[in-house]
């Protein structure tokens, strides 16, 4: 499970990891079948629960409403990869709640 710790490690830090998700979970799959693919999903589950532990004991409602802004509007102007949708389906909440 080293590889689930570093993984869910980068996670925490840089959240873009989480798009390669389903590719680990396909390998994890066809590598390790169902339930070791359950215990590593599960690993990386705790790794998260450790690192926020501290902020989930001292301000659990703040820490969540942060760390899942799903009312969030992204800015025009800095968007390199969807500059091809209008401005104003980009800064809509429905396509922040949706990424």
């Amino acid at each position: 499970p080293r590889g689930s710790v570093l993984y869910s490690l980068g996670v925490s830090v840089k959240m873009n990891l989480f798009l390669f998700a389903p590719g680990i979970f396909f390998v994890w799959m066809t590598v390790l079948g169902p339930y070791r693919t359950l215990f590593h999903i599960a690993v990386c589950g705790l790794v998260q629960v450790l690192l926020g532990w501290p902020f989930l004991t001292t301000y659990p409602e703040s820490y969540v409403a942060k760390a899942f802004e799903l009312s969030r509007v992204f800015t025009y102007k800095w968007t390199v990869n969807l500059k091809f949708l209008p401005e104003d389906i980009f800064v809509d909440k429905r396509l922040g709640w949706l990424l």
